[in-house]
């Protein structure tokens, strides 16, 4: 099992947005996120539960671990793009997702 899964903001040529890649991650306890800003401008990471984090400059990135005793479910996200003022897309919004097993 892999202990890192990554999370990539993107920009996107010619588009006029920045993506999430992948949209969705599955992630087991134990494992730990890395979210990767490769935008020009900064970012904020904001999960629905209210909780937002401080902002992640252009080229950074911010590891999340994912606690032993997580609840499983799908935990949906939102990552906004100061430069552009716009919310990075992922097909739908993005999601972690905490298998039962």
């Amino acid at each position: 099992m892999r202990r890192v899964k990554f999370v990539r903001i993107r920009f996107e040529r010619g588009k006029p947005f920045n993506r999430v890649v992948p949209g969705y991650v599955f992630v087991r306890r134990g494992q730990t996120i890395s979210f990767e800003n490769r935008t020009s401008g900064p970012v904020s990471i904001q999960f629905c539960q209210g909780r937002q984090y401080p902002l992640l400059e252009a080229g950074a990135s911010w590891a999340v671990p994912i606690p032993r005793n997580a609840p499983a479910g799908c935990y949906a996200y939102s990552v906004f793009c100061h430069d552009q003022m716009k919310f990075a897309v992922a097909g739908s919004m993005p999601i972690i997702i905490v298998p039962k097993t």
